[in-house]
């Protein structure tokens, strides 16, 4: 079963529409290295995931899970 987000992650979700993404592509010196950031819309949120599309084209979906946040490989502004 997928980790649902804390409390605190889901108040953030739930706080803002847009969001500022940074995708890493590589893990470099204990850190993943963010090759671009994108700003995405909140779709859908669940307890363990939450479903953006990207502002200037709605057919571009982007799909967070907690894990992604805990390992650093998607960041959100």
């Amino acid at each position: 079963m997928a980790k649902k987000f804390t409390q605190k992650q889901r108040e953030f979700f739930h706080s803002k529409e847009v969001f500022h993404v940074g995708i890493a592509h590589e893990y470099r010196n204990g850190s993943w290295s963010i090759y671009g950031w994108e700003y995405y819309k909140r779709k859908k949120i669940s307890d363990s995931k939450i479903t953006l599309v990207a502002e200037d084209d709605s057919s571009e979906q982007l799909t967070i899970s907690r894990k992604d946040l805990d390992d650093g490989f998607i960041k959100v502004l």
